[in-house]
């Protein structure tokens, strides 16, 4: 069963390849399936590998890649079985892998492709190596070293790339003689050269790659010699020599590269002359050679042969006006020539050179009236043709071609709705109104300016969406009031810039990201501000003047501006006689000085007249009995700067102002305003200007601070205030005598500040006030023994002193202070026994020592202190 099997197999597998040959592919499908159905019964797999190769090559061919494919997958892993067993599989190893890499490569596989195109390059180098001369490995090898390459190529592996394109370049070339003059042999070697080629250009080896594309161009020769009456040769010879002559040019072998190109040209002058398709590849090689000359910096020579096609291409042109194919390629040189060309300093040859270009762009609108790019053209070519002669100085020409390019597509405008088009239509009407601006006569300015407002009119009247045209109306109308300004025709100039402002308003309304509108609308409204303040409408003026500043902020002049037309309405404002209307009307110019400083806080003029009008503001608020605020404005005129005249006026004010927070009922404003006093103080100190009185009321604003604090439950700012306000005292004091007020202040102040440090958690500190305190009543005793109120004072202070210590536990140290506490409030009671703080005071310090006597073991005593504080309790009440 097995060898009829193999038998039937090799049958049909013989009828499949010979319908094959035949071209009779379906017959040829049924046979192999039938070989394949043999195969796979037979014990042995080589015929079943040979059968399915076979199927997937016929397969392929027919476009069933997908089922080809799985026919050479199991092909490949029959032969893979058949070498593992020792079978000799190199040939169907090479064959079957370069098959299928293709496939995995368009499946975009091409990891798994590039492992398979390795696999066949390596068994077709083992076949090489048994069978040097045989061609068929040699070509199949480099057919697969070639594809190998270009996928490399393809996933960036150039290096690896390169190389196979080499190594199938020398195996190719290895071919004998005589078997290397095949046209297929010929084409192979130019595929591999020109891909190599590619590479090679890619990575800069002009020095290599100039032997190549000899190579190249000799294989084409080849090519050529072996069939002469094929056009197609010849014309990829002409190619590859333009190609050549590039190369040879950038390695500066210029008489070579001309060789190269010539060549080339007169390959394409064998074509006939009515041969459109030869006339083009010339135009080719000329557009080559052209792009060469130009990179090269030989201008002229770039020049002239895109003028030798042009001239091929306007007798095509004339003989086949429809051919699409011949207008495109004559646009394209026309702009390669303008590209060239217009980099050209004015002269006649640039104007010579721009009317070819003229004349076959008339000729292309002639082929087709309705093609707006046509029309452009013919506009542009006569645009540029005007700015040439307006700078050869021929202004009436310059004019007419000007005004020419406007009209010719001036007659499509309301045919066209593209954006495009209105584009390139306002180039053109700009030029015009650019060539205006350079003109000396105002009267021939104004009247092309008349011209290019109307054609933009016209424009936007087509076009109403476009904010393009809008703009170039609203630049235009600006330059028409200037000249009007310049005439002294006030009255049309303002009208004209309102018109222009109007447009930027709206433009900007439509396109608020637009980074041009700002700054042309800044230029109208700046020629407006000035037109008006020149008009002494100094209303309007600020107006546009404050517009422009807050656009702008950056601008310094626009804030020189707005201080000058300030000053001038502030000397205006001196005549009115209502002194509120004159406040309303400061207030109001100082609202728009106080936006100028804060934009500018470092300019001194801005300043200088900030504050000048604040002392304004502050004399009129005083005169008409709202000081305080007046004060407030004063005090902030003085952080400005140091001014004489309002520091004679302070002293009123402070004195008006201290007697107004002393009527105030709500302790927070009290504070604030205290602290506003408090601030002129420290000014006038910072100024030099301060003597003891300025200082006594600062620290008697100090106390009282401090006072309203404490009273508010506000114990550490009471602190820092009552601190303060001692340093100020001590500083008064240290410069004086000694004198009994001084002491008492003092001493009072420490007791305040020792009771509050000691509430804040400061004792250390809270012991030595209260001791120092006492210092200063001991010392008020020493002159005045028999004064009741130093005495109550030095009793309350050792109290207290005796309550710190005992609070510590310091039962020994405090009882002394508490006995000399009480001697003092005895003391006071024989001469005052009715005095009922002093007993209340004495009581209290009964009860202290009460407690220190009954913590320290003397139940006893402490019982007697107790009830002895009990007694001058019950006679208290």
């Amino acid at each position: 069963m097995s060898k009829r099997s193999r038998d039937m197999a090799v049958r049909h597998l013989n009828r499949g390849v010979s319908f094959i040959e035949k071209g009779l592919y379906a017959d040829a499908i049924q046979a192999l399936e039938q070989a394949e159905e043999e195969a796979r019964d037979t014990d042995t797999s080589d015929i079943l590998e040979t059968v399915l190769h076979s199927y997937a090559d016929l397969l392929l061919s027919e476009g069933k890649e997908e089922k080809a494919f799985e026919k050479y997958t199991e092909a490949a892993e029959i032969i893979t079985e058949l070498s593992g067993k020792g079978y000799e599989t190199t040939e169907e190893s090479a064959g079957i892998f370069s098959s299928i890499a293709p496939i995995l490569e368009k499946k975009g596989n091409s990891s798994e492709a590039i492992q398979k195109y390795e696999l066949s390059v390596r068994a077709y180098e083992k076949l090489i190596e048994r069978e040097s001369d045989n061609v068929t490995h040699r070509s199949n090898a480099a057919s697969t070293l070639n594809n190998l390459g270009a996928l490399l190529a393809e996933n960036k592996d150039y290096k690896t790339a390169q190389e196979n394109f080499q190594k199938a370049l020398d195996i190719m070339e290895e071919i004998p003689e005589e078997k290397r003059q095949d046209i297929s042999f010929q084409f192979k070697m130019a595929t591999i050269l020109g891909n190599l080629l590619d590479l090679e250009a890619d990575a800069g080896q002009l020095e290599d790659s100039e032997d190549r594309y000899r190579q190249l161009v000799d294989t084409y020769r080849n090519i050529v010699r072996a069939d002469p009456s094929e056009k197609s040769y010849k014309e990829r010879l002409s190619l590859a020599l333009g190609t050549y002559g590039n190369r040879l040019a950038l390695l500066g072998k210029k008489d070579e590269s001309k060789d190269a190109y010539k060549e080339a040209l007169e390959i394409l002058d064998i074509c006939d002359e009515p041969d459109s398709e030869c006339a083009l590849k010339k135009v080719t090689i000329l557009n080559k050679l052209a792009s060469h000359f130009a990179e090269q910096q030989y201008h002229e020579s770039a020049k002239n042969n895109l003028i030798k096609a042009l001239d091929i291409l306007e007798k095509l042109l004339e003989a086949n006006p429809a051919d699409s194919e011949i207008r495109r390629r004559t646009v394209a040189i026309l702009g390669e020539l303008n590209s060239l060309v217009e980099t050209e300093e004015a002269s006649e040859a640039k104007l010579s050179s721009y009317g070819l270009i003229e004349r076959l762009s008339e000729k292309l609108l002639e082929t087709d009236p309705s093609n707006t790019s046509y029309r452009l053209n013919v506009a542009f070519s006569r645009n540029i043709k005007g700015n040439i002669l307006a700078e050869l100085n021929r202004n009436e020409e310059a004019v007419s071609e000007l005004r020419s390019a406007i009209d010719i597509t001036s007659e499509e405008t309301q045919l066209e709705t593209d954006d495009t088009y209105a584009s390139s239509v306002s180039i053109l009407i700009n030029d015009l109104e650019l060539f205006a601006d350079h003109l000396d006569d105002r009267e021939e300015q104004l009247q092309i300016y008349g011209t290019v407002l109307n054609r933009l009119e016209l424009l936007a009247e087509s076009y109403p969406e476009n904010t393009t045209v809008k703009a170039s109306i609203a630049g235009v109308l600006e330059k028409i009031a200037g000249i009007m300004t310049e005439k002294e025709n006030y009255e049309n100039s303002e009208f004209i810039l309102n018109e222009a402002v109007a447009l930027y308003d709206e433009l900007l309304s439509l396109e608020p990201d637009n980074e041009e509108y700002p700054n042309k609308l800044s230029s109208v409204l700046l020629s407006l501000a000035e037109l008006k303040s020149g008009l002494k409408d100094h209303d309007g003026s600020l107006e546009l003047y404050l517009r422009l500043f807050r656009m702008k902020p950056e601008e310094r002049i626009t804030g020189g501006k707005i201080d000058t037309t300030l000053t001038e309405m502030e000397k205006l404002a001196e005549d009115t006689k209502s002194k509120d209307s004159l406040l309303a009307e400061y207030k109001k110019l100082l609202g728009i000085r106080e936006e100028l400083v804060e934009s500018y806080p470092g300019n001194t003029q801005y300043n200088r007249s900030f504050t000048g009008l604040k002392e304004k503001i502050a004399e009129l608020l005083i005169d008409t009995g709202r000081a305080r605020e007046g004060i407030e404005i004063l005090i902030s005129t003085l952080s400005a700067r140091e001014n004489s005249s309002a520091i004679s006026m302070i002293g009123t004010s402070l004195e008006k102002f201290r007697n107004s927070i002393q009527k105030e009922a709500d302790i927070s404003k009290q504070i604030r305003d205290y602290g506003l006093l408090l601030e002129v103080y420290d000014r006038l100190a910072d100024m030099g200007l301060t003597d003891e009185s300025i200082l006594e009321d600062k620290a008697g604003t100090l106390e009282r601070i401090a006072a309203l604090y404490d009273e508010s439950g506000s114990a550490e700012k009471a602190r820092d205030n009552y601190e303060y306000a001692l340093s100020v005292y001590t500083q008064i004091y240290s410069a004086r005598p000694p004198e009994v007020s001084g002491l008492v202040k003092t001493g009072n102040l420490k007791c305040r500040l020792a009771s509050l440090l000691t509430d804040t958690g400061r004792r250390e500190d809270a012991e030595k006030m209260f001791r120092s305190s006492l210092d200063d009543f001991q010392n008020l005793l020493e002159d005045e023994p028999s004064s009741i109120s130093y005495q109550e004072n030095a009793a309350y202070i050792l109290n207290n002193l005796g309550y710190l210590l005992l609070e510590e536990g310091l039962f020994r140290e405090a009882k002394p202070l508490y006995e000399n506490a009480l001697k003092i409030y005895i003391h006071i009671l024989d001469l005052e026994p009715d005095n009922a703080s002093c007993k209340a005071n004495a009581a209290c310090t009964l009860n202290n020592l009460g407690y220190i006597l009954e913590n320290t073991g003397r139940e006893k005593d402490a019982l007697w202190m107790y009830e002895k504080a009990r007694e001058l309790g019950e006679g208290n009440s």
